[in-house]
């Protein structure tokens, strides 16, 4: 698995992001639980759902990415939307990269 062995708890190791926190994002989390990953939180376009909490997980602006990224943080996100190839395009823009920074749930397809 490509993820695999890539996360803990410690702060200079990457944090697993769900992007989606609707349906596709709820299950695309439930399925990493139960394989034994811990997403950090969901991130999400709709301003409405931001600060909000999912399945025990806050929901954050896209922005909150850059955020942590700019403190030299490591992110990996699983983007589980129905909308995930204008987000593939998004996390492009904000300079993530495809295959290394992020990938997109088997979920949606």
């Amino acid at each position: 698995m490509l993820i695999k062995g890539r996360f803990g708890s410690a702060a200079s190791e990457p944090v697993l992001v769900v992007w989606g926190a609707g349906s596709g994002g709820r299950r695309a989390a439930h399925l990493l639980r139960w394989i034994g990953f811990h997403p950090g939180f969901f991130v999400d376009n709709a301003e409405a759902k931001w600060d909000t909490t999912v399945e025990g997980l806050t929901v954050k602006s896209p922005e909150y990415l850059l955020e942590l990224k700019s403190q030299g943080r490591e992110v990996f996100i699983i983007v589980a939307s129905m909308w995930f190839r204008e987000i593939m395009d998004q996390l492009v823009e904000m300079g993530f990269e495809p295959g290394t920074d992020f990938l997109p749930h088997p979920i949606v397809f």
